[in-house]
């Protein structure tokens, strides 16, 4: 959703884009999928961490209800769509 017009609040406005809040997770990866990150992060001269921080950062916001209409389309005409898929 976009803001729009000039007499929306900037508060209002700023609310709507996505904002990085610090946690902390933990994930197994193979150890391929280790090596190319400790190789591009070498590259790029950051850590692991960072890497996998900015990556995730650029990865764009879902709309949620644009992804429950695919959801329930593919439910729906999953056949149809296995069908097509194959021809």
């Amino acid at each position: 959703m976009f803001c729009r017009g000039l007499h929306e609040s900037v508060h209002r406005c700023r609310s709507r884009v996505p904002t990085l809040v610090t946690m902390s997770l933990t994930v197994e990866l193979p150890d391929e999928v280790i090596r190319h990150l400790e190789a591009v992060a070498a590259a790029r001269g950051v850590s692991i961490e960072e890497l996998a921080a900015q990556t995730l950062a650029s990865v764009p916001v879902i709309d949620s209800e644009f992804a429950a209409m695919v959801t329930s389309t593919i439910a729906t005409h999953g056949e149809i769509l296995d069908r097509l898929a194959g021809t």
